[in-house]
């Protein structure tokens, strides 16, 4: 009976310790537009399979400057900021509730104090605790009128307190990312998809001249009905026509791939 319960106490441990320890990840790339590059494609021209549709360059994506001082507290932790402190752009992991850019401080750690004593109150569950208690805040723009109006705090121990919550608005000076030479994102036409009455668009990205893997690169598009509609990130593509004795078809580019984001993994979002 004692074994099954330390046994279980341990688990129970790992799974705070495994949550205390979620972080951030770098930020996505942003994508730029390239002037021009969806003009290439007119409505009335036959495209012919392996045509690049839509480019973007990829930028290292932007940080932010407080424009004034701030104080944050949650759970526990308290920030106070300085005017022009920086934060960075990063993704949180995990968290499908919050947007897919967050602007965050460098890790802090925790006072031993507080560690000591989270340990005492627990007991065999506090001893078996991470003994770091390194947090961030991470802040956002909730309403999308350019004001950091929300955060969250990353490393937070209990549930509760991992929600992210409303803030002061603040206003905030962005440094944009600089664009990473010899790298881009392509959307380029397959042609048909190898099953009847679909067609295929493949994702490419290239970083520093290299090719790099991504997850789920082809898009399948039903053209039982003409014209359809397709979106890939922030691309918007209305197939007109299609021809299969030649497999080329009639698009019309309604928005390119820029601006949009690229995770570092290769996901695409859709933009802003």
């Amino acid at each position: 009976m004692k074994r099954v319960l330390a046994g279980g106490l341990l688990a129970l441990s790992l799974l705070l310790v495994a949550a205390a320890k979620l972080d951030v990840t770098p930020a996505p790339y942003r994508l730029l537009s390239i002037p021009g590059a969806e003009d290439q494609v007119s409505p009335d021209e036959a495209v012919s399979p392996g045509r690049i549709v839509a480019r973007a360059r990829l930028a290292e994506a932007d940080a932010v400057q407080l424009v004034a001082p701030m104080t944050i507290a949650w759970s526990g932790e308290k920030r106070r900021w300085d005017r022009y402190q920086m934060l960075d752009a990063a993704h949180v992991p995990g968290r499908p509730d919050l947007p897919d850019l967050v602007y965050c401080e460098w890790r802090q750690d925790g006072s031993t104090g507080k560690v000591l004593g989270g340990q005492m109150l627990f007991g065999l569950v506090g001893a078996l605790r991470s003994t770091s208690t390194r947090t961030r805040f991470c802040l956002f723009d909730g309403d999308h009128d350019g004001m950091l109006d929300h955060a969250v705090l990353i490393g937070a121990r209990r549930a509760s307190n991992r929600a992210s919550f409303p803030i002061p608005p603040v206003a905030v000076k962005a440094f944009p990312g600089q664009p990473i030479a010899d790298s881009e994102m392509r959307l380029r036409y397959a042609g048909d998809a190898g099953t009847p009455g679909t067609l295929a668009f493949d994702v490419e990205v290239t970083l520093h001249g290299l090719a790099q893997p991504v997850p789920d690169a082809r898009h399948v598009v039903p053209i039982a009905s003409l014209p359809a509609k397709v979106r890939i990130g922030a691309a918007r593509i209305t197939i007109v026509a299609y021809r299969p004795e030649t497999r080329s078809a009639n698009l019309w580019v309604e928005h390119g791939l820029a601006p949009g984001y690229i995770g570092r993994d290769g996901v695409l979002t859709n933009g802003s």
